[in-house]
């Protein structure tokens, strides 16, 4: 049985992959400052904001040589994935608290949500 799986060069799929990499970047940075625009936020702070929503790819070359300790990407995507569950329950909580303290401290006789 033959093998015939036809190699392709890496100059027809790199390019994409950049591409896919970025488009989150682009994206994210335009309808955050579109956003931050539309809420009358001064221009100094949609600056400084998205700033910091990039920071993460800011930093990317400095956690990439972090990624690279854990023995596969599985392991990795394990502990990631737990994390998030973590930080997600959290979040959750967090919210859930501040509703609740909210509706108390706020409380005038009616409900209002």
């Amino acid at each position: 049985m033959t093998n015939n799986v036809k190699k392709r060069h890496p100059l027809q799929w790199i390019p994409t992959t950049w591409f896919a990499m970025g488009l989150p970047f682009v994206v994210l940075s335009t309808a955050s400052a579109i956003m931050y625009k539309d809420f009358g936020i001064s221009d100094t702070n949609i600056a400084f904001w998205t700033s910091l929503i990039m920071l993460p790819w800011t930093l990317k070359p400095l956690w990439g040589p972090f990624l690279e300790m854990f023995k596969t990407k599985k392991v990795f995507c394990l502990y990631y994935t737990n994390f998030d569950r973590l930080h997600i329950w959290i979040d959750c909580n967090i919210v859930a608290l501040r509703s609740i303290f909210f509706n108390i401290n706020n409380f005038n006789g009616n409900y209002s949500y």
